[in-house]
């Protein structure tokens, strides 16, 4: 018996916690906007705030490198009301960008999420 309610209990903390390690699905509306603002607006900024060995790896075409965890120091030197668009690897690291570039006077930054949300080749 105690092997049948031990087993129950595994297979209730596997489908529990699958959901939390599950590869995060992209967003085609994202990459949608993203590509249009791209192709409409030439004074669009998009910053990867991800490491340097990680945008060495690929990175949106056009991106600049503004590592998050040196961005309250090194942000773009563009006007406040400027567009910037933020990305990282999942989403966690550019909604800490957004917040930010928000908190230094950036009134028009779009989280952009992760690059899983990118559909075309990266640059390298």
């Amino acid at each position: 018996m105690q092997k049948i309610i031990f087993i129950i209990v595994i297979v209730l903390v596997i489908a529990i916690a699958f959901p939390i390690f599950a590869a995060p699905k992209a967003d085609p509306a994202k990459y949608e906007w993203l590509k249009n603002q791209i192709e409409t607006n030439k004074k669009l900024i998009i910053l990867d705030v991800r490491t340097k060995e990680e945008y060495n790896r690929g990175h949106i075409p056009g991106a600049k490198l503004y590592p998050v965890d040196q961005l309250r120091n090194n942000y773009p030197k563009a006007s406040k009301d400027q567009q910037l668009v933020v990305y990282c690897r999942s989403g966690n690291r550019s909604a800490l960008a957004k917040r930010t570039l928000e908190s230094l006077g950036y009134t028009n930054v779009y989280d952009f999420g992760g690059l899983y949300n990118w559909q075309d080749p990266l640059e390298k």
